[in-house]
C-alpha cells in the first residue's frame, strides 16, 4: 500500500469525509441527468430554451469538473475545506448559468439551489456556508429581476423569488446548527471511541501480562482471544486467533466437552502430559458469568472464557511450604528419635555376640533390618530439613546429567550395593537440536536428589531381570522449547494398580524400602515449578520430568 492510498483510507474514515464523497458524486449525477434529459428533449426541449448552446457548455464542462472534483477528493483528500468550497461555487456559478441558457429561474432548476445551501451548512464552517447561501440568494433574485427589466415581467415576481432567497439563508442557518450539534455527537463519540481503543489495548497488555491463562473461544470452537500464559502452559507459542480447540490441545477439547454435555461448570484439573503442564480448568460462558450453572444450549450459543491456573506454580508454593514446615518438624524430633534407635541398634549388636542358640539369630536380624530402615526414613526425612527451601538455579541439563553419570554411584539398597557397577549403565539420549545447550532452572542439590532417587529405583527392579540392568535418560525438546527428562529402567514395570498411589508418602511395594523416594522427589520437583509423573509403557518403567515454565 502507498502512502497516498494509505492517506487517503485514514482522512475518509469519518462519516463527515465520507459525506463529502457522496455530494461529490451527487454532482456527477445531477451533471449527467441534466446532460441526457436535453438530449432526450431535444426536439421540444425542456431545458436551454434560452440558450441551448449555452446550456450544453456549461453542463459539459461542470460533468467534467464534477468527475476531476471527485478523484481529486478521493485519492489527495488534503484541504478538503477548500475543495468543497470550491466545489459549491462552482456549483453556484454552473447553476447560474444554466438559470440563464434556460430563460430565467424556475422552481424545478430553482430548487437545485436548495440543495447546495443544505451541503454547505453540513460541509462547510458557519462562515463559508453562509456565503454560499448569500450566493445563491443573489444569484437567483438578481436573474429574476434581470429577466424582469428585459422582458417587461411583472416585477411582483420578483417577491415570490426574493422569498425563495430567504429560505436558503433559513435553510443555512437551521442546518448550520443541526450540523453543530451533529459535529459534537461526532466529536463525543470518536472520542469515546478513542478511549475505548485505549482501554482495549490496556486490557489486552494486563491479560497478555497475566500469570493466569486465559482462552476465549465461540460456539464453534474457535479461539477469540488467548494470553502468552496460556500459550506457553499448552505448549502452542503460535497459537492465535481462529485456531479450534483441537489445535491447541486435544486433551483439553475433549474435558471441555465433557465438562459441556455434563452440565458441569467447576474448576477440573487437566493432568500434565507433552501437550501440557498441570492445570487447573474453569469455564465461564459470557452469556451470564454470575449464574453457577448453565444448560448445555446456553454453552453451546455463546462464547466461553477459559480459566487456567498453572497448578505447578501453586503446588510450587504450597510444596515449599510444606517443605519448610516439615523441615522444621523433623529437626526437632530428629534426635528424640535417633537416640533410641541408636540404643536399640547398639543392644541389639550387644546381644548378637552374646547370643549362641541358632534359633535367635533371625530375631536379632529382624532387629537390626528394621533399625537400619528406620535409619533411613529419618535420614530421607531429614533431608528436608537440610534443604527446606530450594534454591533455584540455571542448569545445562546435558551437561549437568553428563557430570551425574560420571559421579554416581548407587546406595539404595545391599542388592545394588553389591553389584560391580560401571558408568556404562546409565545412558544419555537427547532429542531435538537444541538440547545440548537447553537451560532449565532448578536447585542442583535437590535435583541430584530426585535423579538419585530415580536411579536407585530403576537400579533396583533392574537387577531383578537383568545381571547388568542399564538405565536410559532422554532429553527431549519440545517446539514451544519445554524440556522434558525422562529416566527409563529395564525392570518389570509398574502394575496399573498402583500408578495412583505411587507418589503417596509411605506407600511402597517392597518390604524394606521407606515410601519416601518418589514422594520426596515429586515435592522437589514441584517446589522448583516442574512436574513429575509416571509414563505408563509395555516395558519397565519411565518417569517423566517436566521442567515448567
Amino acid at each position: 500500500m502507498t502512502v497516498r492510498s494509505t492517506l487517503s483510507s485514514s482522512l475518509i474514515s469519518t462519516p463527515l469525509q465520507r459525506i463529502n464523497l457522496i455530494y461529490a458524486g451527487y454532482r456527477i449525477a445531477l451533471s449527467f441527468f441534466l446532460i441526457a434529459l436535453f438530449l432526450l428533449t431535444a426536439k421540444n426541449p425542456i431545458v436551454g430554451i434560452n440558450d441551448p448552446s449555452l446550456y450544453l457548455q456549461t453542463i459539459s464542462t461542470y460533468s467534467l469538473g464534477a468527475i476531476f472534483a471527485y478523484l481529486l477528493l478521493r485519492f489527495w483528500p488534503l484541504y478538503q475545506d477548500v475543495q468543497i468550497f470550491a466545489m459549491l461555487a462552482l456549483d453556484v456559478v454552473a447553476m447560474t448559468l444554466l438559470l440563464y441558457a434556460n430563460g430565467g429561474p424556475s422552481l424545478q432548476l430553482s430548487m437545485l439551489y436548495l440543495v447546495m445551501v443544505m451541503a454547505a451548512s453540513v460541509l462547510l464552517p458557519q462562515g463559508r456556508a453562509m456565503l454560499i447561501a448569500l450566493l445563491a440568494a443573489i444569484a437567483v433574485i438578481y436573474q429574476q429581476f434581470y429577466f424582469s427589466l428585459i422582458r417587461d415581467n411583472d416585477l411582483r415576481m420578483v417577491s415570490s423569488v426574493s422569498l425563495l432567497a430567504v429560505s436558503f439563508i433559513t435553510i443555512s442557518i437551521l442546518g448550520q446548527l443541526v450540523t453543530r450539534r451533529l459535529r459534537v455527537v461526532e466529536q463525543e463519540a470518536f472520542s469515546q471511541t478513542k478511549q475505548a481503543q485505549q482501554l482495549q489495548v490496556i486490557n489486552q497488555h494486563i491479560v497478555e501480562r497475566m500469570h493466569t491463562g486465559v482462552v476465549v473461544f465461540d460456539q464453534e470452537q474457535r479461539l477469540m482471544v488467548i494470553n502468552e500464559a496460556a500459550r506457553q502452559w499448552l505448549h502452542q507459542p503460535n497459537a492465535v486467533q481462529g485456531w479450534t480447540l483441537t489445535q491447541l490441545s486435544l486433551p483439553l477439547k475433549r474435558q471441555i466437552n465433557e465438562a459441556i454435555s455434563n452440565h458441569h461448570l467447576t474448576p477440573f484439573v487437566l493432568d500434565a502430559n507433552e501437550s501440557n503442564l498441570a492445570l487447573s480448568v474453569q469455564l465461564i460462558p459470557l452469556d451470564d458469568a454470575r449464574v453457577p450453572h448453565v444448560n448445555e444450549r446456553q454453552m453451546n450459543s455463546a462464547p466461553t472464557i477459559v480459566i487456567l491456573e498453572n497448578l505447578s506454580r501453586v503446588n510450587q508454593k504450597a510444596q515449599q511450604m510444606k517443605l519448610a514446615s516439615l523441615g522444621r518438624l523433623t529437626a526437632s524430633i530428629a534426635h528424640e528419635i535417633r537416640n533410641p534407635l541408636a540404643a536399640i541398634s547398639q543392644a541389639g549388636e550387644l546381644l548378637a555376640e552374646m547370643v549362641t542358640h541358632p534359633d535367635e539369630r533371625p530375631l536379632l536380624n529382624m532387629i537390626q533390618k528394621q533399625s537400619n530402615r528406620m535409619n533411613r526414613m529419618i535420614e530421607d526425612i531429614l533431608q528436608l530439613s537440610r534443604r527446606s527451601t530450594s534454591r533455584p538455579q540455571s542448569i545445562a541439563i546435558v551437561e549437568w546429567l553428563q557430570e551425574f553419570i560420571r559421579n554416581f554411584v548407587p546406595n539404595s539398597t545391599e542388592a545394588i550395593q553389591s553389584q560391580s557397577y560401571s558408568s556404562d549403565q546409565l545412558l544419555l539420549e537427547t532429542h531435538g537440536t537444541k538440547a545440548d545447550t537447553e537451560i532449565i532452572v532448578f536447585d542442583p542439590l535437590q535435583l541430584e536428589q530426585v535423579m538419585t532417587n530415580l536411579v536407585n529405583n530403576g537400579l533396583h527392579h533392574g537387577s531383578k531381570l537383568h545381571a547388568k540392568p542399564r538405565i536410559y535418560f532422554r532429553v527431549k525438546t519440545l517446539d514451544s522449547g519445554l524440556v522434558m527428562l525422562d529416566v527409563m529402567d529395564q525392570g518389570a514395570g509398574i502394575p496399573s494398580t498402583v500408578m495412583t498411589s505411587l507418589f503417596e508418602p509411605f506407600f511402597t511395594t517392597e518390604s524394606g524400602g521407606t515410601g519416601l523416594g518418589l514422594y520426596l522427589s515429586r515435592a522437589f520437583c514441584e517446589a522448583n515449578g516442574a512436574s513429575l509423573w509416571c509414563i505408563p509403557q509395555a516395558n519397565g518403567a519411565c518417569f517423566r520430568i517436566s521442567f515448567g515454565v
